[in-house]
């Protein structure tokens, strides 16, 4: 089936998730939404979300810890450049 009716520009995936393949749901995203960005969001250490990323193919990822105007800051960025 089709994910959403209107166009999908960025997709914020929690990694709190558990027994969830990241890897796998990227690619599905990926597939279904090819002009959609995918982007992690966690509160795991930058160093890792960015190995975990970079394994699962994801386009980034933003970490909780970021203050409100910062996550809306990159998400307005991420959005500009699509």
């Amino acid at each position: 089936g089709t994910l959403a009716v209107t166009p999908v520009q960025l997709v914020l995936l929690d990694l709190a998730f558990k027994g969830v393949d990241i890897g796998a749901l990227v690619r599905r995203i990926k597939t279904a939404l090819p002009d959609c960005a995918v982007y992690l969001h966690s509160d795991r250490t930058p160093i890792e979300l960015a190995r975990i990323a970079e394994t699962s193919k994801a386009d980034g990822y933003l970490a909780k810890a970021l203050g409100r105007e910062q996550f809306v800051t990159r998400v307005l960025k991420i959005l500009r450049r699509r």
